[in-house]
């Protein structure tokens, strides 16, 4: 992941003026995480409570973020149901992975096309929904 960071200290008027979002969304996005914060429960992405501090005063900063992939080859071997498997090839409860962490799409050895950027997000984003779809059918949800 690429990342770039906007330079200087910015008011939220004017951190909303530098990356070009209306300062009502801006702050209506704001609130709605103060208020996890204030409830101690991050209703969008099961943030650990400890960690959830809210945004409350200046100074303001951004990064603009660009998503790419990059990651180790040949992680957990995985099953049609992204259960991570054991040498023998039987599920292990629990256990689930997807991406480059259950990497076996490449072979042993791994065999990797890096002149191919982005050819792996169709397996991450496959196998990350195959992977959460089982998981929450194993937690009985």
């Amino acid at each position: 992941m690429r990342v770039k960071v906007l330079h200087g200290e910015f008011s939220l008027e004017g951190l909303a003026k530098k990356i070009r979002v209306e300062l009502s969304r801006l702050q209506k996005t704001i609130d709605e995480y103060n208020g996890f914060c204030e409830k101690g429960n991050d209703a969008y992405f099961n943030k650990d409570s400890k960690f959830l501090q809210p945004v409350a005063s200046p100074k303001f900063y951004a990064f603009k973020i660009y998503p790419s992939m990059y990651g180790t080859l040949g992680g957990i071997k995985i099953n049609e149901k992204a259960e991570g498997v054991s040498k023998d090839d039987v599920a292990i409860p629990g256990l689930y992975a997807a991406g480059y962490d259950a990497c076996n799409i490449f072979g042993n050895p791994p065999n990797y096309n890096f002149f191919a950027p982005g050819g792996t997000y169709s397996f991450a984003l496959n196998s990350g929904r195959i992977a959460g779809e089982n998981m929450l059918e194993y937690i009985g949800r």
